[in-house]
């Protein structure tokens, strides 16, 4: 009986991971890809900055994401992920959309597992497996770039925690610790942090119904403990650059609370759990549920499309009247209220006491895995209502009443509702209503029917990115002809303002900014990476994009000064950018490729007289690093001659003046080692236009040079004697011991947790053999 349940497991786990990833991998197959802000401005990106530097040999220090951020310092790159290596040798964008099939595919079979470890027969947990991946919230992850291998790690790590505490328990210590290092190396610590909290529930559990056997509760403390250990060793290989970086953080003390509860779930969201499309339907701006909705939840929320279902709702609340789903409904109950941010108690309490909660914002995250404990007491309610009769007619009750409920929220439907949304919200409940199904295979079918018709209006499936227009491919060309020294771009703020609230009152104008979104108008920070250029500022933990923020008011006036001081080359905006920059012409803008699209209300300028790739700051003047910004603002002076010191290298030491210093020579061959040649007398602070982070230092003739910071970006070596020679800076990874270190850790631990789960099962299977004879 045992093998005969363990082998309709495999294939469960194996159906619902080929059916998802043969549904999700159809559109990419048909030469689409996943197109929206975060996965295609962020994520994509990224990649391409990662497959350009591996290409280049310039391994993982990039010159063209953030103007020079080290990609071993960001793991929103996915360098050291390995889902995303198999595929770096595609378009940007493919690329990414093949990394969200995937872990949709590993979601939908790890769910299912999950659900068969409640005792959930094998049609059930598939259909659960398929439910779990087509839930609103968990599309929704799609659109926000790496948060989507929460759907792979989520319930692998649940179910891994569940296998840790009973049979078979080293399958647990490798799901828990893939899920857990998953989670770290994807670049989702919050994720990898619920996962923890999720399977510390499942050991409490454990150990209170086991209490009278003290060894086994010490046994399995200590494989929970290592196995946390081996998961977040591993992980942290990905992150100890990052950390490196400490010193350069915007917020090292953690978030304000007014600003972690931003994007909580609200009423609104509650509406548009039952109802698809209530909160944003596609692309429209409007909301057909107007009246039901308060004015200031019009403002697209950061999960779009929550629709869970009336039926899985309903389905679940008689799931959590089983005692073996008091888990499910303990995460279900926990997460949602965490996800209501600051309307309850609880996330402010959170917030003041877990260690390193503080770090994380937006509790509408939490509804995620709040959807998956819905799905597995879902689960668990269709197996109790096809068993017995009392499941059955406690099933009707929760039905009836959901019909009810959606029945109230249809009324006030507008007549433009589309007729999916009557299908989706009501029919399922009606037809478990008049079916009561006993059948499991019906059940299951219902249930992922009633998520999965609506799924083609959550998302964004487009013509690849990188074919189409580029309004500066005339100077993208001239830059891979150019070395490591790369033309940087600003983007206007104003635009992306504008992308962000394409539903104000100006309609022309939101309909002219999706067009150039299409015409790849440059709308986001990091997009000319996917043209082998340098972007204005990083999407990082790093003081850059606090300086960026903080100049875009002038950019967006149309004052290039902020521009010139971010060591942008290009400005992309509405005419006129203003005095200081010239306007490209179609050709030197689009090269042969001939006029601007129609209807691309944004051009490219050049600024005159822009930062040199490299530099000698004149007549430097040390402010204070609380003081830099306002400096630059003020536009006083040469904003390279605006030196601050935040690592204290200098050591409050007078800087030389630079007077008669001049660059000769430039040897950039590597973009992560430069040497400049100087000629004159004196003293001098040279830097080279890329950005600022700890692992960059200087050397002459042997000897070590203090490193500043100029114009709140770039490194800058502060020069004695300029006749002493050549001065070198270079970039050395400030935390690759600490990365060795914690993957000898990570392996350590895994070991042990292992040889610990199968001593134990060794010794159990010994005893049950030895009662059985």
């Amino acid at each position: 009986m045992t093998g005969r349940v363990h082998q309709a497991t495999r294939a469960v786990v194996l159906a619902a991971g080929a059916i998802a990833f043969a549904l999700f991998a159809a559109p990419l197959v048909a030469g689409r890809v996943y197109f929206e802000r975060d996965t295609l401005t962020l994520s994509a990106c990224a990649y391409a900055a990662l497959r350009d530097a591996l290409h280049s040999g310039a391994g993982l220090l990039s010159s063209t994401l953030g103007n020079g951020v080290s990609l071993a310092a960001y793991p929103e790159a996915h360098a050291l992920y390995p889902p995303a290596w198999p595929v770096l040798g595609l378009a940007a964008e493919a690329a990414f959309s093949w990394v969200i099939v995937f872990h949709l595919a590993v979601g939908a079979a790890a769910a299912a597992a999950l659900a068969r470890s409640f005792a959930v027969r094998a049609p059930l947990a598939l259909g659960a497996g398929i439910t779990w991946v087509f839930t609103g919230p968990v599309l929704d992850l799609v659109t926000h770039g790496v948060f989507v291998v929460a759907a792979a790690w989520l319930p692998l790590g649940w179910w891994g925690a569940r296998r840790l505490c009973g049979h078979r328990p080293a399958r647990g210590v490798i799901g828990v610790v893939v899920a857990v290092a998953g989670a770290l190396l994807g670049a989702e610590p919050q994720c990898a942090g619920t996962i923890i909290a999720i399977a510390a529930l499942e050991v409490t559990v454990a150990i209170v119904r086991r209490r009278s056997h003290r060894r086994t509760v010490l046994v399995t403390g200590a494989r929970w403990a290592l196995a946390m250990v081996a998961g977040v060793a591993l992980g942290l290989v990905a992150w100890w650059e990052q950390l490196g970086q400490a010193a350069l953080l915007t917020r090292p003390s953690g978030i304000a609370l007014a600003e972690a509860t931003h994007w909580s779930v609200d009423g609104a969201s509650a509406v548009a759990v039952l109802v698809p499309g209530a909160l944003h339907w596609g692309a429209d701006a409007g909301t057909p549920l107007a009246a039901l909705i308060p004015a200031q939840a019009q403002q697209v929320p950061w999960i779009v499309n929550p629709y869970l279902g009336a039926l899985l709702v309903a389905t679940a609340v008689v799931g959590a009247t089983q005692r073996r789903a008091l888990t499910a409904t303990a995460l279900a109950l926990g997460a949602m209220l965490l996800a209501l941010g600051s309307a309850t108690p609880l996330y402010a309490l959170a917030w003041r006491f877990v260690p390193l909660f503080d770090h994380f914002r937006y509790p509408a995250k939490y509804l995620v895995p709040a959807t998956l404990g819905l799905v597995v007491l879902a689960a668990v309610g269709l197996e109790h209502a096809a068993r017995a009769p009392a499941g059955r007619r406690f099933a009707r009750l929760s039905w009836g009443v959901a019909i009810v409920v959606v029945g109230a929220v249809v009324a006030r439907w507008t007549p433009s509702a589309p007729a999916l949304v009557l299908l989706a919200a009501v029919f399922p409940l009606v037809a478990a209503l008049a079916y009561a199904p006993r059948s499991r295979a019906v059940a299951a079918l219902l249930l992922a029917t009633s998520v999965v018709v609506v799924a083609p209006q959550q998302l964004q499936i487009e013509a690849p990115f990188a074919p189409m227009p580029s309004i500066l491919s005339g100077v993208a060309a001239q830059a891979r002809r150019g070395g490591h020294v790369r033309p940087v771009v600003c983007i206007e703020p104003r635009l992306e303002r504008r992308l962000v609230s394409a539903g104000d009152d100006d309609d022309a104008g939101s309909a002219a900014m999706r067009r150039a979104i299409a015409a790849r108008a440059w709308l986001a920070q990091d997009t000319p990476v996917l043209d082998g250029l340098a972007a204005g500022m990083a999407y990082s933990a790093t003081a850059r994009t606090a300086v960026a923020h903080a100049l875009g008011a002038q950019v967006s006036a149309g004052d290039v000064r902020a521009a010139r001081a971010l060591g942008c080359t290009y400005v992309i905006g509405e005419p006129p950018a203003g005095a200081g920059s010239t306007m490209l012409d179609a050709a030197t803008a689009l090269g042969p490729a001939g006029d601007y699209p129609e209807g691309v209300p944004v051009r490219p300028f050049a600024i005159e007289a822009p930062v040199p790739a490299v530099f000698v700051a004149r007549d430097p003047v040390v402010t204070p690093t609380d003081q830099v910004v306002a400096r630059l603002v003020s536009g006083d002076g040469d904003p390279v001659a605006v030196i601050d010191d935040p690592l204290a290298r200098a050591g409050g030491r007078a800087l030389p003046s630079g007077a008669g210093v001049v660059v000769s020579t430039l040897d950039w061959q590597r973009r992560d080692r430069a040497t400049v040649g100087l000629q004159g007398t004196g003293g001098a602070v040279v830097g080279i236009r890329t950005l600022f982070i700890v692992g960059w230092r200087a050397r002459q003739a042997g000897v070590e040079l203090p490193l500043v910071r100029a114009s709140g970006s770039f490194p800058a070596a502060v020069v004695d004697d300029v006749a002493r020679g050549p001065v070198e800076l270079f970039f050395e990874p400030v935390a690759s011991g600490r990365a060795v270190a914690s993957l000898l850790v990570g392996v350590g631990a895994l070991a042990l947790a292992l040889a610990l789960a199968r001593t134990r099962g060794t010794r159990t299977a010994r005893r049950e053999r030895t009662g059985a004879a």
